[in-house]
């Protein structure tokens, strides 16, 4: 399956990690009765950046409300999921480079990447520093290429919406991991494989 791609882009929390657990919680409570038109206008609303710049940063600074509440409220310490270190080491013994993007704060990410030894296996991390709908360009301005070139030679694969709607406006292929909602929404969504495990990607 990765054979014919050079990168690979990984949610963080609820496909590395098995946290913001309340966050993620809600999302598969809200998408098994069903509010998957409701979870999909919020969250094209929150990709939305056709607005001037103060309500984009508004809307910026909500989405990390939101996020940073359900971060603090989650006190187990999070853990990876099983297969991810191999997966990485897999992607590595490839010469796939590998890139992070989350909406939590790349020194919290960072930190928990070094205790749980996966650190080393990254490119770039980025975080809620800088807004997750511009992660993917500002990956492609890292290696110095062309935004088309790398979407054209990318895999996206996360557990939510933002994911998989990111992956699909850009053009890259997206793996959908069931950890947080189910077929049917990542599905609808635009995910172009759906795997209940992270191994199952390769």
């Amino acid at each position: 399956m990765l054979i014919n791609f050079k990168f690979v882009i990984l949610d963080v929390d609820g496909t590395i990690f098995d946290s913001k657990k309340k966050y993620r919680k809600i999302l598969k409570w809200m998408s098994d009765l069903g509010f998957n038109f409701l979870l999909n206008r919020f969250y094209s609303s929150m990709l939305d950046n056709n607005y001037s710049k103060s309500l984009y940063i508004l809307k910026k600074k909500i989405y990390n409300l939101i996020y940073i509440f359900f971060e603090r409220i989650n006190i187990e310490k999070p853990r990876t999921f099983k297969g991810v270190k191999t997966f990485l080491k897999e992607l590595k013994r490839k010469k796939i480079k590998i890139f992070a993007s989350t909406n939590s704060s790349v020194i919290d990410t960072e930190e928990k990447m070094k205790q749980s030894d996966i650190f080393k296996f990254f490119e770039l991390i980025l975080g809620r520093e800088s807004y997750k709908v511009n992660h993917i360009s500002l990956f492609a301005k890292y290696l110095n290429i062309d935004l088309k070139e790398f979407c054209s030679q990318a895999i996206y694969i996360g557990d939510g919406p933002i994911d998989i709607m990111l992956a699909k406006r850009n053009g890259i292929y997206s793996i959908g991991i069931t950890n947080t909602i189910g077929n049917k929404l990542l599905k609808e969504l635009g995910a172009n494989k759906i795997i209940d495990k992270i191994t199952k990607a390769c």
